[in-house]
This record gives structure tokens, C-alpha cells and sequence, in this order.
């Protein structure tokens, strides 16, 4: 004896597309509390101190600084130079100059 059976498969695309990115997201907020706060050698995660935490971003920070300190320093005296240039006094300055020099 043969029976038909019909049925319909619904798919949401917007509700895979929620559970993948909600998904995505815990795996890179996972993914960077294990980066920050590091595991012992049994995988299990460290609950590091602040302070912990603290050191190990400022020795990033000095690394950066270490690798790319001349070119901190000059894109800082840039932006003082071109935010000085627009003050009043050195704009005086400058015009008193040019006038000593005439």
C-alpha cells in the first residue's frame, strides 16, 4: 500500500541570519577574553586582576611606541604647528616679522 504525504519546509533567512551573527559575535567576544585574560595549561581561563590587565596593555602600548615613536613624534608636531598657525597671537607674530622685514 502507498501512501503521499506533502509537506512544507519553511525557512526563516532572517532568523539563520540573526543566529549566525549573534553566533559570530560570542565567538570574537570569546575570542578576545581568552587573548586578554589567557589560560592556564589545562585550557581553563585565567580571571586575571586589573592591574594584570593593566600592565599587559601598557606594554603593548610600549611596544607600539618603541616601533613607531619618530613617526608619533612628527605627525604631533604637525597638528601643534597647524593648530598654532591659526591662533591669533601667532598670526601677529608673523605679520610683525614680515613688517621688521620691509
Amino acid at each position: 500500500m502507498e501512501h503521499i504525504v506533502q509537506f512544507a519546509i519553511g525557512i526563516d533567512d532572517e532568523a539563520i541570519k540573526k543566529i549566525c551573527e549573534e553566533s559570530a559575535a560570542k565567538q570574537i567576544k570569546d575570542d578576545i577574553l581568552d587573548f586578554s585574560h589567557g589560560q592556564d595549561r589545562y585550557g581553563n581561563k585565567r580571571n586575571p586582576s586589573p592591574v594584570h590587565l593593566t600592565e599587559m596593555f601598557q606594554n603593548e602600548i610600549k611596544e607600539y611606541i618603541k616601533e613607531h615613536g619618530d613617526e608619533i613624534i612628527s605627525l604631533a608636531v604637525a597638528e601643534v604647528a597647524r593648530n598654532m598657525m591659526k591662533t591669533k597671537q601667532v598670526k601677529e607674530a608673523l605679520s610683525n616679522l614680515t613688517e621688521k622685514e620691509d
